[in-house]
């Protein structure tokens, strides 16, 4: 991985996943899409979301319900996420987690996985 760039295997796995979560229900990827993903098959991220409270069945019901995010919310999510890790990283290589990337998309109130928080009543970021 060259320095600042998101080639980070996990990452872009998380990503081609997030999308085919996408087209397996007939939307347009989101961040609410990478969430489930993460919540599914990352244990970090995963932990830190179901001790949020949230859950993979209330998830995709608020998923069903969220309205569309603007474009681009997710590649700045990702630009986020490498700053974050970048800020962190001691060994001039930072490695983009998917703990970076769930940091990244909370903050963005206009994301669809802001959405889906804000129905399942859980905040994420405090």
């Amino acid at each position: 991985m060259t320095k600042g760039s998101l080639s980070n295997a996990a990452l872009h796995g998380l990503l081609a996943a997030s999308r085919k979560q996408a087209q397996r229900r007939g939307q347009r990827p989101t961040t609410a899409h990478c969430v489930l993903e993460m919540l599914q098959n990352d244990p970090d991220a995963g932990e830190a979301l179901r001790a949020a409270g949230v859950m993979e069945v209330g998830l995709v019901g608020a998923l069903k319900m969220a309205g569309d995010e603007p474009d681009l919310v997710l590649e700045r999510a990702s630009e986020r996420a490498l700053q974050l890790a970048q800020r962190h990283d001691t060994t001039g290589l930072p490695v983009v987690r998917p703990a970076h990337l769930l940091l990244a998309i909370c903050s963005d109130p206009r994301s669809a996985a802001a959405q889906c928080f804000e129905r399942l009543g859980v905040s994420i970021v405090r």
